[in-house]
């Protein structure tokens, strides 16, 4: 259906941002329309949740000024707020720049910096987002498991088949086996394996249907510590993701569960 001209961005803004089709989240499609107003002289420096839903409009994007408020209230150091209440102002800087280039369907390796200094609440903000595009099961080969690695399964849906290989547990076992019990009770398609041979292990990866993440540090430290997460995506990492996953099977079904 043909539109009014007048409503919608001009070309030359559009062709230097992401293609908003492929702004999956209610974050990227903000910070998408936040990069649009930055480079447009139509829109001051800050501007509101209202106005960002508004924007969105233009580029035919349906996203309530509600849901714009709770995805950048949880956007941390993504953007720079001015004010409070539905009257705050938002403005993209480097960081989310970065976030909207990675998330929004780039090809080749997306690599994520986490910085390990946000609030504890919102310290894993990029990597959930990353998250919620990834399909398929979820497997994890880590090393070092502790409690905190539980934390970083329960961002993924209850319904999800996860696989979760290890070899070096945490001192207190008992402790964490019956968390372990209780994390399943809650996700009933997780599992976790003990492989035996631990000086096999070094790299850490969680593979996906269509992607392969790498983690600089543990999966239980993302967020506590300065660190990258380097992801590859197919077409561009398929052939690395088959071999890992192969290794990761063939592993998995020499280890027994804990």
């Amino acid at each position: 259906m043909a539109q009014d001209n007048l409503h919608r961005l001009p070309i030359s803004i559009t062709r230097k941002l992401p293609d908003v089709a492929n702004c999956a989240t209610p974050l990227l499609k903000s910070l998408w329309a936040l990069k649009a107003a930055r480079l447009s002289d139509s829109f001051p420096e800050f501007i509101t949740a209202d106005a960002i839903s508004h924007l969105l409009l233009r580029a035919d994007v349906h996203l309530p000024c509600v849901r714009v408020q709770r995805a950048l209230a949880r956007a941390g150091d993504a953007v720079a707020r001015q004010g409070k209440g539905p009257l705050t102002g938002f403005r993209i800087v480097g960081l989310g720049e970065r976030f909207l280039e990675e998330g929004a369907g780039r090809q080749g390796p997306l690599a994520f910096h986490i910085t390990g200094k946000a609030p504890w609440s919102d310290r894993r903000f990029v990597v959930k987002e990353a998250m919620k595009k990834a399909i398929g099961e979820v497997r994890v080969l880590d090393k070092y498991f502790g409690m905190e690695s539980l934390d970083f399964l329960q961002d993924f849906q209850k319904t999800r088949k996860i696989r979760f290989l290890t070899s070096h547990l945490s001192k207190n076992l008992g402790q964490l086996q019956r968390e372990v019990a209780r994390f399943k009770r809650e996700f009933p398609n997780a599992e976790f394996r003990a492989y035996p041979s631990p000086h096999e292990l070094h790299d850490r990866y969680v593979l996906f249907e269509k992607e392969v993440w790498f983690v600089g540090h543990g999966i239980k430290d993302i967020g506590n510590k300065e660190s990258f997460v380097v992801i590859l995506q197919d077409p561009f990492g398929k052939d690395i993701r088959k071999t890992l996953a192969d290794s990761f099977d063939a592993r998995w079904a020499a280890s027994p569960n804990f």
